[in-house]
């Protein structure tokens, strides 16, 4: 095994740290080993035409009428350790700063809420902005849904990235979710002979 904290923590390791621990586990303290899955190119696949169709898309549903977009938007925290590749970041007219992560689901799940203040957290750090929404593009049904981005939502972002570090520095395998049905379609469960 190996101890990397060298490289910062990414905010897609938030999202699977909420999901399952241990997708956090295996890639950080055992890495090279996970294995592609289909749902993750077709999940490659849906993004690229979601970006493309934002480029056509006005800002109505986000209740704003003039804004610029920046698309895949690498961003790095050094004071959080913390790396991020934004879908789209929306600067209104006014001035404010928007993360919109694109997904390829009905419904935005508790995962993607830590994702997108995380994202947040993320753009307040290196851009010195303040952020306060936040958007999920649920793309299978062409809709923007609102994730207001509060103040304990970003503690929380920061509590689980100590979390986190704290396991990868010990080499602490967690427990497995509580939420077994997620365990039937990941990549890990052969890793995991307790599940």
């Amino acid at each position: 095994m190996t101890n990397n904290l060298e490289r910062p923590l990414i905010v897609e390791d938030l999202k699977q740290y909420t999901y399952c621990r241990r997708i956090v586990y295996y890639q950080r303290c055992t890495p090279g080993i996970r294995p592609r899955t289909f749902s993750m190119d077709a999940g490659k696949e849906d993004h690229l035409e979601a970006r493309q169709n934002a480029r056509r898309r006005s800002f109505v549903q986000m209740g704003f009428e003039q804004g610029r977009r920046e698309f895949d938007v690498d961003i790095i925290a050094a004071d959080l350790n913390l790396h991020g590749k934004l879908d789209e970041v929306v600067t209104t007219d006014t001035g404010e700063v928007i993360p919109v992560e694109y997904k390829g689901t009905n419904k935005v799940a508790a995962n993607h809420k830590i994702q997108v203040a995380a994202y947040a957290v993320l753009l307040e750090s290196a851009r010195g902005v303040t952020v306060k929404r936040a958007y999920v593009y649920l793309i299978p049904l062409r809709k923007a849904q609102l994730m207001p981005v509060k103040p304990e939502d970003k503690a929380h972002v920061r509590g689980l990235l100590a979390e986190m570090a704290q396991m990868v520095a010990g080499e602490t395998m967690p427990p497995p979710t509580s939420v077994r049905s997620r365990c039937a379609g990941c990549e890990f469960r052969r890793f995991c002979n307790d599940v």
